[in-house]
């Protein structure tokens, strides 16, 4: 394996006065943002020195194993680990050869200089436990790489100096003896920080962001946006942190109607890695490191503000404090700049802080036109019987208008309304329901709510599906025949329901779903249920909770819920699906949905898998995904010991108050990527309507557009882009994009660029009136034109490495200029 760094000589004394004491081989090269790394002293200071890719500028280190002479803390072979370093609270951990630790705070300093991070701690720690071939492994970004000592040597390349520890004061803070490293390079860490974040940066130590005062984030209308507020308070004096925020307001100074700001407090969660491979997999772990308890930033606990503006304290408890904010903005709020100024107060002294608003031209529509949903009667009863037992009674009643506003607000839809509706049959056996307890409840989640869901219709269900004891409400009925009394009586019974249903213009948001998961055994009878529902009015959709397509139903069903073949289905039940079936049901556009997508829901998993989650729900042409349940709760807050831990999307409520449950940054993230879906969906609908404007783009696909951007953060269920700065940047575009495709179709020139890769080429189209003259520029040069004929687009070839992450300048007839930018595929 070639090293990173030329050995030249057993040691060198460079002028800066340190030695270089040892090179480092990588042992997982790929994607890596370290290029290289070194092992260096000066006077009694040791430091690690890593070099840094380019694009590594927001590389933060949470953690850093030292593995040396092996066996030695944990006992296992080849996992003890000598020295463990915790960057957010500068402490270095060393172990004994039994086991034991030895705390040593204010142990270590951190820099940055040019490409350079430097890790500095005193030489006296290591004293008794020579450092010699020994392993680093560390978190970056979000993932795990190792190095390996190799011994002494020396690096060809000139390391960078550093300075001499300036004794334990020095908390992550550059001492005096730091002058070599250029001032506007070098990270330093102080007693009091205070910034602004984005709401997808994991934030592991105060050294993690740009230290941003000021923060511009894209805002759309009847829509959150989020971000975050970093505090690092290490004095020694303990207090209170006071927390103070204005409303939000316009360029005058008045406060915006409709408008609120709301504030989280993060905080850390407990949970166990689960042993199984697979499961390790999914919350990227690596495989030889022990399995321990961890912590993991999720918990969003509300904190609103009070009668006065600043009315709000929070008692000093940790050196690090994360507060996760809300921002929202009603749909008559006119595009433009508006502010929120945030204060924080400490003691002796404060720090201001503003966040702007760019709040764009779109609005985002009451109902989403994908449906995320999930399994609400589970959920509330979970949470309402914990707060019943821990807080207050009749928790149950209290709690279902609540649930039901935030899984609104988060736009997730209920997989079933928890309102039965009374059945019975009169002596011609003609059915007589009663909705008393399902109206009131269907008129809050739909009329005012304006929830949008697929729930299951009242009284369609017939089978558990997990064994074959079918209801016996409408009838003899088995595994292997259906009587005459169950066929008349259900028939019935859908189209009276159906009737109300249509009364209260309710229809369009119920399917039959009829049946959970049924055995194989059960396939030939649930597929005549379907036969039996769709005869009884042929606007009923009739799905099972289970497989997806497959031969047997594919003459009954055309609304799947199951998925196609992917990792994502569970079990005996949905396996073996058929190709050939799940391409005839895309074909002729059939309803397809996935369920239990946990891989992007783990605790741990970077923020960004969530959302995203849903640009790849968009790429994949589906139609739904279910969520099996919110949460288990039993015994509070802590009791995070059931080893299928994906169930947790949101959290118990804080015992004492009246909160129906406690947010989540997944539950956030999953608000969040239903809103991008719906910049995807609206550029889809303006092309849609430009190509009625302009004949030549009358044969490309509507969703190639909007393809474009979901192809840059998601190249599979399993690879989705985890850098939030990717992320937020390709929104921005697309954000801008969708903003111009909607004016295009209300314009006199009407047109829209498309782009697409072929081999090492970018085929950059412009779809534009006949005679259209194009001119293409990049960088303010022209570098091609073109002219868009009747039936084609005018084109530009262009070399694939020279037009990624460009921007182009297209100006239509000497006048009209659009931009296109060409995004990376991901994964390519």
């Amino acid at each position: 394996m070639k090293l990173l760094f030329s050995i030249v000589s057993a040691v060198m004394i460079f002028a800066a006065g340190y030695a270089a004491e040892g090179v480092f081989y990588p042992l997982n090269k790929k994607n890596s943002p370290i290029l290289g790394a070194a092992l260096a002293s000066k006077g009694d200071t040791l430091a690690f020195l890593f070099k840094l890719s380019a694009d590594a500028n927001n590389l933060t280190f949470a953690n850093i194993y030292v593995f040396a002479d092996n066996d030695r803390s944990t006992g296992r072979k080849n996992m003890g680990n000598e020295y463990y370093f915790d960057i957010a609270k500068s402490m270095i951990s060393t172990y004994a050869a039994d086991g034991k630790g030895t705390l040593h705070r204010n142990a270590f300093s951190q820099f940055r200089s040019g490409q350079w991070y430097i890790i500095t701690f005193d030489r006296g720690i290591t004293a008794e436990k020579p450092l010699k071939d020994f392993e680093i492994i560390f978190n970056a970004g979000g993932k795990r790489f190792q190095l390996k000592l190799t011994g002494k040597g020396d690096a060809a390349e000139k390391l960078p100096d550093f300075p001499e520890r300036a004794g334990k004061k020095s908390v992550n803070k550059a001492g005096k003896s730091g002058a070599a490293i250029p001032a506007a390079k070098a990270v330093s860490v102080g007693e009091v920080e205070m910034f602004l974040a984005p709401s997808l940066t994991r934030i592991n130590s105060a050294a993690d962001s740009t230290k941003l005062k000021k923060l511009e984030i894209n805002a759309l209308r009847n829509a959150f946006e989020d971000f975050q507020l970093v505090v690092w308070y290490a004095k020694p004096d303990r207090g209170t942190l006071g927390l103070y925020w204005s409303d939000i307001k316009d360029a005058d100074g008045k406060k915006v109607p409709g408008s609120k700001l709301n504030f989280f407090r993060l905080i850390k969660v407990p949970f166990s890695e689960p042993i199984a491979q697979d499961a390790k997999r999914l919350i990227r772990v690596s495989s030889n490191v022990p399995v321990r308890q961890k912590m993991v930033l999720d918990r969003l606990t509300p904190y609103t503000q009070g009668a006065r503006t600043g009315d709000y304290k929070l008692y000093l408890s940790k050196t690090l404090t994360i507060w996760y904010a809300t921002a929202y903005f009603p749909e008559n709020v006119k595009p433009g700049k508006y502010s929120a100024d945030l204060r924080v107060t400490y003691p002796g002294g404060e720090d201001k802080l503003q966040v702007v608003f760019k709040v764009r031209d779109f609005i985002v529509p009451d109902r989403p036109n994908f449906v995320m949903f999930a399994d609400m009667p589970r959920l509330v009863n979970y949470t309402s019987r914990f707060n019943e037992n821990k807080a207050y009674p009749n928790a149950m009643t209290l709690n279902l208008e609540k649930c039901l506003k935030n899984m609104s607000e988060h736009r997730v839809a209920l997989r079933s309304l928890p309102a039965k509706v009374g059945l019975r049959f009169d002596a011609k056996e003609q059915p007589v329901l009663d909705f008393s307890k399902f109206d009131p409840l269907a008129s809050y989640v739909l009329d005012e709510l304006k929830m949008n869901t697929r729930m299951e219709m009242p009284l369609a269900m017939v089978s558990s599906g997990h064994s074959s004891n079918y209801t016996k409400l409408y009838g003899p009925i088995d595994s292997k025949h259906i009587s005459d009394e169950f066929r008349r009586k259900y028939t019935a019974t859908l189209r009276a329901t159906l009737k109300h249903l249509r009364e209260k213009g309710w229809e369009k948001y119920f399917f039959a779903y009829y049946s959970d998961e049924p055995a194989r055994s059960d396939f030939g009878q649930m597929a005549e249920v379907a036969r039996i529902i769709k005869a009884a009015d042929k606007s009923l959709e009739p799905w099972i909770y289970g497989p997806g397509p497959r031969e047997e139903f594919m003459d009954s069903l055309t609304t799947w819920m199951g998925g196609f073949g992917t990792p994502l289905e569970e079990g005996e039940i949905q396996g073996d699906a058929n190709g050939k079936c799940i391409a005839e049901a895309i074909k002729r556009g059939d309803k397809i949905g996935v369920y239990n997508p946990h891989s992007a829901y783990a605790i741990n998993v970077p923020p960004t898998l969530t959302r995203t989650l849903y640009w790849w729900a968009y790429q994949q042409n589906l139609y739904w995904m279910s969520m099996y349940c919110l949460g288990y709760f039993t015994t509070g807050p802590q009791d995070l010991t059931n080893r299928r831990y994906w169930h947790y999307w949101v959290y118990p409520p804080t015992p004492g108050n009246a909160d129906c449950w406690e947010n989540s940054i997944r539950w956030e993230a999953t608000r969040d990527g239903m809103t991008d879906y719906e910049l995807l969906f609206a550029a889809e609908k303006s092309v849609e309507a430009l190509k009625k404007l302009i004949p030549a783009a009358a044969k490309l696909p509507s969703r190639a557009v909007a393809m474009e951007y979901a192809n840059a953060v998601s190249h599979s269920r399993e690879n989705r882009c985890e850098d939030a700065a990717v992320v937020g940047r390709v929104r921005d575009i697309l954000i801008s994009e969708v903003e111009y495709l909607a004016k295009a179709v209300k314009s006199d020139l009407p047109a829209f660029a498309h782009y697409r890769f072929d081999k090492d080429m970018v085929i950059l189209e412009v779809y534009a009136p006949e005679k259209t003259q194009v001119k293409f520029s990049c960088g303010g040069k022209e570098i091609g034109s073109a002219v868009a004929a009747k039936d084609a687009p005018a084109v530009l070839r262009i070399s694939a490495n020279a037009a990624k992450e460009k921007t182009f300048d297209i100006q239509l007839n000497g006048k009209q200029v659009i931009q296109k930018t060409v995004l990376s595929p991901y994964g390519k």
